[in-house]
């Protein structure tokens, strides 16, 4: 056998071999590039999904009103701070986006409208809720001008923190603290209505109106011509000053003595305390007793001092009938004291 033939029986017995590794390796590479498309497609879809989410997102966020404030949760209220009152110094933060929402912004907001407030502290609840907490001085007495309404309730640090009206406010442990009240002049405007009788009818027409000749006879436009308006009268009355809320009015340790004085007083001199006048003109503090007494203390000096004199002035003079108009400690080394029968 030739050389020729042998090479063309080795090449026949090795070619199907060889056709069914190209097939394979063909059907490999076409596996491979639908894998890569479909792997592309997926990549594709998922960053299309990734970008329709996140524009989603955005829209609930921005434009939905999913986090617009709808409530505003008070919380602490108590003494003179109503939760009413805080929700609606902050009304205007309804409907605002919670998360643009600044809550220092929204603190300042609430303190400039209510100065009584110790604090506030602001958060936010999600997904529509703003949380106020607020802290509130302690009230410690009413501040009255002279006997006019309206009273005025004291917080601990000197301040007014509410109005107070009528039967509003009783509390054994508030003290009664009356001062001189400053007066304002307001006018009230009056108008004087008058009415005509014309023809011996009364017109309606004319009512508050000058300038028309009893018993004419007018038509309409005449009746337009010769009117005039009623009269106006203005008065000037006094009332007392309004006071604003967060004005202080009081020192602290001015109260701290009053309370002391009145602590002091019951036991050394043995009468009730019924009214407690400041004078801040004068320096001067008066208290009016159970029995008329009205006992007139320096500020400029020491109260409890002036109490321990005139508590020995009282064991030395020994009354028996005890009928004072006033007493008078606030002179150094003085005591005056004025009786029923000398006084009147």
């Amino acid at each position: 056998m030739s050389s020729l033939d042998l090479y063309s029986a080795s090449h026949n017995q090795q070619s199907p071999k060889k056709w069914r590794s190209s097939s394979n390796v063909a059907r490999k590479a076409q596996r491979f590039y639908w894998q890569k498309r479909f792997r592309f497609g997926l990549s594709v879809f998922g960053k299309l999904s990734l970008f329709a989410a996140a524009i989603y997102l955005i829209w609930v966020i921005v434009f939905s009103g999913f986090f617009l404030i709808k409530t505003i949760d008070v919380r602490g209220a108590k003494y003179y701070v109503s939760a009413a009152r805080v929700e609606k110094a902050l009304v205007n933060f309804k409907g605002r986006h919670l998360l643009t929402l600044s809550n220092q912004k929204a603190k300042e907001q609430l303190l400039e409208i209510m100065p009584e407030l110790d604090g506030t502290t602001i958060s936010k609840r999600f997904p529509a809720t703003l949380v106020v907490e607020v802290k509130s001085y302690r009230p410690v007495a009413i501040w009255r001008q002279e006997y006019f309404e309206p009273r005025y309730l004291v917080a601990e640090n000197g301040m007014i923190v509410a109005s107070v009206f009528g039967e509003q406010e009783h509390n054994a442990n508030l003290l009664n603290i009356f001062t001189p009240a400053e007066f304002v002049k307001i006018e009230d405007k009056k108008v004087e209505k008058t009415s005509f009788e014309i023809d011996g009818a009364k017109d309606d027409r004319t009512q508050g109106i000058e300038g028309i000749e009893l018993g004419a006879a007018f038509d309409d436009a005449a009746l337009v011509t010769a009117l005039k308006p009623a009269a106006v009268k203005q008065q000037q009355r006094e009332v007392p000053l309004e006071l604003p809320l967060g004005e202080k009015v009081i020192s602290v340790a001015l109260i701290d003595q009053i309370q002391q004085l009145l602590a002091e007083f019951d036991y050394k001199i043995g009468v009730s305390v019924q009214e407690v006048w400041y004078f801040p003109v004068e320096d001067e503090l008066h208290l009016v007793t159970h029995p008329g007494w009205r006992i007139k203390f320096a500020l400029a000096r020491d109260l409890g001092s002036q109490l321990g004199d005139m508590a020995a002035a009282l064991t030395e003079l020994n009354f028996v009938q005890r009928d004072f108009r006033y007493i008078d400690l606030r002179i150094a080394n003085k005591i005056f004291i004025c009786r029923e029968q000398m006084c009147a």
